[in-house]
């Protein structure tokens, strides 16, 4: 669930946890502490016997790693409940429901573009990070921050900010709280400088994997001496193996997250 489809703050609060690996087993004491708080408040609180204050809410919003406009209202949502007259929460209602089609605006504007702009193609490229939490969330198992997380050991807070830009952006989309691939796509030329960037970024993350030496990981360097025709060949068949394999990831189911670099040049 997305905040702003949220009626209140309890549901979402549920409907997260419930969505978290292994439906949210050992979340409530991790929540609890990270309000600081007893794990019977936070029972109470979702039982509707108690309500969070405006500063639990806060770093409920941080515990769930939602941006600013979503924090924004889930605090609403929190001051509605704890309103101590019913025009107060008759008011607040009607800047929550402001607030929800002010989302879904924004939202579609995002879905109607289909790729990035010239700076969202330089915040994605940065970095391999980037490419690989979009790759992450077309796989099952690692939608959401937590799993994502653990899955490429990178803190939950460094997570969360890219699952954060790349849900702003339209490469991805929250789905009952879930982070699965968005409606934008991404392609840069092999002309671009970005380009360059982008294949430095996972040659780097390949020699990172060297030094693991994982049995099932393929790595292969040979310096060769051939001649001129045979280059040619070589490089078309390469080419035309790359496209083979194109095509067959297109087909496969997503499983698990792989890197595969290629490398031909005269030296």
């Amino acid at each position: 669930m997305e905040v702003f489809d949220a009626q209140n703050y309890r549901d979402f609060v549920r409907t997260r946890i419930e969505n978290m690996p292994n439906r949210g087993y050992g979340q409530l004491g991790k929540l609890a502490d990270h309000l600081n708080v007893n794990q019977t408040l936070i029972s109470q609180v979702l039982s509707g016997k108690k309500d969070f204050t405006e500063e639990q809410g806060i770093l409920l919003a941080g515990f769930f790693a939602l941006n600013n406009p979503e924090t924004s209202f889930l605090l609403q949502l929190v001051r509605k409940e704890r309103a101590g007259s019913q025009k107060l929460k008759e008011f607040l209602e009607k800047q929550i429901e402001q607030a929800r089609k002010e989302a879904f605006k924004v939202k579609h504007h995002v879905q109607k573009e289909k790729d990035l702009s010239a700076d969202q193609h330089a915040v994605f490229y940065s970095s391999w990070i980037y490419t690989a939490v979009h790759g992450l969330t077309a796989i099952p198992t690692t939608q959401t921050i937590e799993s994502i997380s653990s899955y490429l050991g990178v803190s939950r807070a460094r997570i969360a900010d890219v699952t954060n830009w790349l849900i702003e952006v339209g490469l991805c989309k929250q789905v009952s709280g879930k982070i699965k691939v968005g409606p934008r796509t991404t392609f840069i030329e092999k002309e671009s400088p970005l380009s360059d960037k982008h294949l430095s970024n996972w040659h780097v993350k390949a020699l990172e994997s060297m030094v693991e030496k994982k049995e099932d990981d393929l790595f292969f360097s040979a310096p060769m001496t051939i001649s001129t025709e045979d280059y040619i060949e070589l490089r078309k068949e390469l080419v035309l193996q790359i496209s083979k394999i194109s095509k067959r990831v297109e087909k496969s189911e997503s499983q698990i997250l792989v890197a595969f670099n290629m490398d031909l040049f005269k030296v």
